[in-house]
C-alpha cells in the first residue's frame, strides 16, 4: 500500500511539472560560455508565486575560467512573471551581490519536468528540479 502511495504521489508530481504548473522550488543548472570560457553553475529558489506575479532568488558561481572575466558571480533577488507556460524574471535593482555591474535576467518555459530558456537574453541555461 506504501508504494502505491507512493507511485500516486510521484506520478502527480510528475503530472504537475509536466502540465507548467510553477510552484515554490529549487531548480539548478550550469551556463556554459560565458566570457573568457567561464561556466557557473546557476541555481534559482521560487519563492512565491501568486496571481502570476513570481518571486525568486538566483545565484551564479564560477566553476571554470579566470576569475577576473566573470564579474557577475552572487546572488540576486528576482521578481516577474509566470504566464502560457513563460516564466521571465529580472533582478530587483541593487540586489546583486557581484563585484561588476551585473543584472540578471531570465526567460524560462517548462520542458517537462524542468526550465529551459536563456540568462540575459544570451546564454542558454537548462535548470533542473
Amino acid at each position: 500500500m506504501k508504494r502505491a502511495s507512493l507511485f500516486v504521489v510521484c506520478f502527480i508530481a510528475t503530472v504537475a511539472c509536466r502540465a507548467g504548473d510553477l510552484a515554490p522550488g529549487h531548480f539548478s543548472g550550469t551556463i556554459a560560455g560565458l566570457k573568457a570560457k567561464n561556466t557557473a553553475t546557476a541555481t534559482l529558489d521560487i519563492v512565491t508565486v501568486d496571481d502570476g506575479r513570481v518571486k525568486a532568488r538566483f545565484a551564479l558561481v564560477r566553476l571554470t575560467g579566470p576569475k577576473l572575466a566573470f564579474r557577475c558571480e552572487g546572488k540576486y533577488e528576482l521578481a516577474g512573471t509566470y504566464a502560457g507556460n513563460k516564466l521571465v524574471l529580472a533582478d530587483v535593482a541593487g540586489s546583486g551581490t557581484g563585484p561588476g555591474d551585473c543584472h540578471a535576467r531570465l526567460d524560462l518555459a517548462f520542458d517537462g519536468a524542468q526550465l529551459s530558456g536563456t540568462y540575459n537574453r544570451a546564454y542558454d541555461l537548462v535548470l533542473k528540479p
